[in-house]
Parts: C-alpha cells; sequence; structure tokens
C-alpha cells in the first residue's frame, strides 16, 4: 500500500511538470475560395491551414490578439527586397525553399513592399521546420504542402495579390484585443497592465 501511493504521487508529480503543447495560430481561405482538407484545430470556417507564430517577431510584442485579414502577396522567395508598395495592406507569403539567407533578410524584403501608412501586416513562411527571424512585424510559418496548396490552388492575379483574401486566426487560449487585466503591486493597489499588440486589420 505505502508503495502504491509513491508510485501515485511520483505519476502525479510528472504529469504536473509536463508543459501543454502551446495552442497553433490557422489560416483560413476567406471569400468563398477554394478550402484546405485540414480540420484539425479549425473552427471558422472548419477547414483551414495550421501556423506556428515565431516568438522572435512582432518586436518581441507576442503573437497577435486580433485576427489579420487581407489578401496574399506571393513574393517567390523574396531573395530581393518586395518592389515598394507592391505589398501594402497584404500578408506576404514567401517560399524559403527558393531563399538563400537568412530569414530575418526575407522577411524584411517582404516588408519593403509596404508603405508608412499602409505597411505589410505578416509573413507567412513557407518551411516545414522552425524558423527564427527578429521580425518587426507578425511571422508566421506553415508547412510546404499548404504553402503549394496557397499559392497552386487559391492562386494568385498578374499583380501576384492573391485570388481570395485570407485570414491569420488568433491561436486557441489568446487573450481578446483591448482587454486590461488588474494585478496588485507589492503594496496592495491594483494596477492596470495593457495588451501590447495592436489590431491588424486592413483599412
Amino acid at each position: 500500500m505505502k508503495k502504491l501511493r509513491m508510485l501515485f504521487l511520483l505519476g502525479g508529480t510528472l504529469l504536473l511538470g509536463v508543459a501543454p503543447l502551446a495552442a497553433q495560430n490557422s489560416v483560413a481561405v476567406l471569400g468563398g475560395g477554394p478550402q484546405p482538407s485540414n480540420t484539425t484545430g479549425c473552427s471558422s470556417p472548419p477547414n483551414c491551414i495550421l501556423a506556428s507564430f515565431d516568438g522572435s517577431s512582432n518586436s518581441h510584442n507576442g503573437d497577435i490578439t486580433a485576427p489579420i485579414s487581407a489578401n496574399f502577396y506571393y513574393a517567390g522567395g523574396a531573395q530581393t527586397p518586395v518592389t515598394p508598395s507592391a505589398a501594402a495592406g497584404a500578408i506576404c507569403l514567401a517560399d524559403s525553399r527558393m531563399f538563400t539567407g537568412l530569414f530575418a533578410t526575407e522577411v524584411a524584403n517582404c516588408q519593403a513592399g509596404g508603405t508608412p501608412t499602409n505597411p505589410v501586416l505578416a509573413v507567412l513562411i513557407i518551411r516545414d521546420s522552425g524558423v527564427l527571424t527578429e521580425g518587426t512585424i507578425p511571422v508566421f510559418q506553415i508547412s510546404t504542402k499548404d504553402g503549394d496548396f496557397l499559392t497552386n490552388t487559391v492562386r494568385f492575379n498578374a499583380s501576384n495579390l492573391s485570388l481570395y483574401p485570407i485570414r491569420i486566426n488568433v491561436a486557441p487560449g489568446r487573450p481578446e484585443p483591448h482587454k486590461s487585466a488588474q494585478l496588485c503591486d507589492q503594496s496592495g493597489q491594483p494596477g492596470i497592465r495593457w495588451s501590447r499588440n495592436r489590431e491588424l486589420h486592413p483599412q
């Protein structure tokens, strides 16, 4: 009986020590466009593309707290800076299979396609393994299979803008935008902590 109790306590300790898996963001195709086959982790619409937020991006402000909806701009490998204003107000889609160099450069080349008043909203990098970009805007990784779906099935026009808009969804469990959390300082007095993320929507 004593051994059984010890095993139970040990098992409980091990379970408490296991960190939960981080929830993933997702990408939805809007406007009646073709839908991906994946349904895992999707809510609205019921089919989506899973996306992993790069924690070194977004100026260390963390994952998005509001959805980002826009057409994507297909930048190929973004090997060179995107023509100014070509991707303004869009989500830049870059294929790392066509790029040689630092991923931070690929992201910077994508961002060059925006303007000060109408910047690139986010970057989706097509890559099957982790990325470190240190971008100043949100950067997400999607698989090569899903990247090929966006480029070959959703498709884009002669201006490299997608035929249908897409939406990068907030990861499940993230706080809603513009919410404050009441905290107590060392004196016991309440204080206010504001979310550092901005709501990113094209105008």
